[in-house]
């Protein structure tokens, strides 16, 4: 049984998938400076949105990489699958190199999400900084 349109079809959907998180390099690409609170604001707040979409493109991936495991279990010939079918490491390492675009959009949204995560809870921090200096700051009266 031939499993290529299976294997093309997923492949051509992780490619869509990978382009759609091409948006995200604009966002950071247009981060505003800290000084600017309102902006701030508005940015973090386009990136919850980003990170909610990158988040549905996850689990997409994830879905898209268990049907490429599954086509390689269903459709590689039993010679070569007896090399790989009682590890589950090895399983999934001969699916990401049969399927390399697939598992490339696993990992680059997953890692997407981690920046995400991690560059918006340190813009927050910052943004509380700039606010408290702001405060504490002797105001001019000219």
């Amino acid at each position: 049984m031939d499993n290529r349109p299976v294997s093309n079809q997923i492949e051509e959907q992780a490619r869509k998938m990978y382009g759609e998180m091409s948006g995200v390099k604009k966002l950071f690409e247009e981060q505003p400076s800290a000084e600017d609170i309102t902006a701030c604001d508005g940015w973090l707040r386009r990136m919850h949105g980003q990170y909610l979409y990158i988040s549905g493109v996850n689990a997409r991936a994830q879905g898209l990489f268990a049907q490429a495991v599954a086509n390689i279990i269903d459709f590689t010939p039993e010679e070569e699958f007896k090399k790989v079918k009682n590890s589950s490491t090895l399983t999934e390492h001969y699916a990401a190199a049969q399927f390399p675009n697939t598992k490339k959009v696993l990992e680059a949204s997953h890692h997407l999400l981690v920046l995400m995560r991690m560059t918006s809870e340190n813009y927050r921090t910052l943004m509380a900084s700039v606010r408290e200096e702001k405060k504490m700051s002797p105001r001019s009266t000219t």
